[in-house]
């Protein structure tokens, strides 16, 4: 079998390593910020609290990583 060439066949280098584990720190950061914002969100409305409120923050923690990627891609 023949060498793995990458898409099309053009040179690709090999990036530095992305740290995981700011990564799963940002997850436990979201966990903990549903945690003390339920409380507060929920006398607003209930919906909002347990759908709204965790898309919302996951988006954020998505986002925080993607600009953590970003930058470590770009030095």
């Amino acid at each position: 079998m023949s060498d793995a060439t990458p898409f099309l066949g053009r040179q690709e280098e090999q990036g530095r390593r992305y740290p995981l584990f700011l990564e799963r720190f940002l997850l436990l950061m979201v966990l903990v910020a549903m945690w003390l914002l339920v409380p507060t969100v929920s006398d607003t409305s209930v919906v909002l609290a347990y759908c709204g409120l965790p898309v919302v923050l996951l988006m954020a923690a998505e986002l925080i990583g993607r600009m953590i990627q970003s930058i470590r891609s770009d030095a």
